[in-house]
C-alpha cells in the first residue's frame, strides 16, 4: 500500500472539513482541469518531496522533507479581494487541520488574473517538517 504524501493527508482532510465546502478540492496529479467558467473555489493540492540526508537516532531510515503547494482560483466576476480572502480561508483551517504539527511556515504568492481561463489564483507555499522514514512507511 503507497504511503501518503502530507499533501495528500492534508486535501483529504480539507475535502471533509465544513469551513472549505463549497470549494472544489483536488489532488494538481489528476489532471482535471479547471471547469470555465469557475462557479466556486477550485483548489488543487500538489507536493515535493525530497529524501536523503542522515538523522541521529534514525539510522535505519530516510529524512524525508516535503513542500505542499496549495494553488486556488476563483471566477473573475469574484476578484482579486475574494481571492485573498478564500486563500486566508484556506490557510487558517489547513493550519487548524494539521493535527500533526508539520506545518513550518507558509508563504503566499502574489493574486494574479490568469487570462487563458478567465479566474483570479494564487499559489501557497507550506513549509513542512522533516520526518524520518523507515521501509515502507
Amino acid at each position: 500500500m503507497k504511503k501518503l504524501s502530507y499533501a495528500e493527508i492534508m486535501m483529504n482532510r480539507a475535502k471533509e472539513s465544513q469551513k472549505l465546502y463549497g470549494m472544489e478540492i483536488v489532488d494538481e496529479n489528476n489532471n482535471k482541469k479547471i471547469p470555465f467558467p469557475l462557479t466556486k473555489p477550485f483548489v488543487s493540492f500538489g507536493t515535493e518531496i525530497e529524501e536523503g540526508g542522515f538523522l541521529v537516532g534514525c539510522e535505519d531510515g530516510i529524512l524525508t522533507a516535503e513542500t505542499m503547494t496549495v494553488n486556488i482560483a476563483v471566477g473573475e466576476k469574484e476578484g482579486a479581494e475574494n481571492c485573498r480572502k478564500y486563500a486566508e480561508q484556506l490557510c487558517m483551517e489547513l493550519t487548524a487541520l494539521d493535527n500533526d504539527k508539520r506545518i513550518i511556515s507558509l508563504s503566499a504568492g502574489k493574486c494574479v488574473f490568469d487570462e487563458s481561463v478567465l479566474c483570479y489564483r494564487i499559489s501557497i507555499r507550506f513549509g513542512l517538517r522533516e520526518i524520518c522514514r523507515y521501509g515502507g512507511e
